[in-house]
């Protein structure tokens, strides 16, 4: 695992160097018959229809801080409430583990769901309050998080940041109407 993330890592360094030119699109004129796949002029990126599609998935961006990487899986099309891997999140709850808000602002912003659950029933929500993420924590509950969630295990946000013993992010719920 830590291989693919120094890997991709790599490969976004190797893009930055090189500047990430923008690639032409097609013209409407040119044939359908043409491969849909082409390399693209950036490294650590493919190029479909026209369209630029990061090598890193928006996941692993979205917990990276990668905002310009978000910005190109948006921008080609990337469902921003996509689920993935064992666990079954959406890049928001990657982007909460780490407290990338810059990055949930822009998923958001983009139609993220903020009360998307994972399959443990938690929200991005619950992630924020376990990294201690206060400003994070903010940020949802001003876009309309669920304050009374619960998880599969009967656990409320609440009970979350108590057990978290994160007592700024306590007083921030209770006034907001948390139980």
């Amino acid at each position: 695992m830590r291989f693919t993330n120094l890997f991709c890592l790599l490969l976004v360094l190797m893009c930055v160097a090189a500047g990430c030119k923008k690639q032409p699109t097609k013209s409407s004129e040119q044939t359908s018959g043409e491969a849909e796949k082409r390399q693209a002029e950036s490294p650590g990126q493919i190029a479909v229809e026209g369209a630029k599609i990061p090598i890193m998935s928006i996941h692993q961006a979205a917990r990276a801080g990668f905002i310009d990487i978000v910005r190109q899986h948006i921008a080609s099309g990337t469902d921003v409430n996509i689920k993935h891997g064992a666990r079954n999140d959406t890049p928001l709850h990657w982007a909460a583990d780490k407290g990338q808000i810059e990055v949930a602002e822009l998923l958001i912003a983009n139609r993220a769901y903020v009360n998307a659950k994972d399959r443990y029933g938690q929200t991005p929500l619950y992630r924020a309050i376990t990294g201690g993420y206060k400003d994070f924590v903010e940020l949802l509950i001003a876009k309309g998080a669920n304050l009374n969630v619960k998880d599969r295990r009967g656990r409320t946000p609440l009970r979350s940041a108590k057990d978290k013993g994160h007592k700024e992010i306590i007083e921030l719920l209770q006034k907001n109407g948390a139980k």
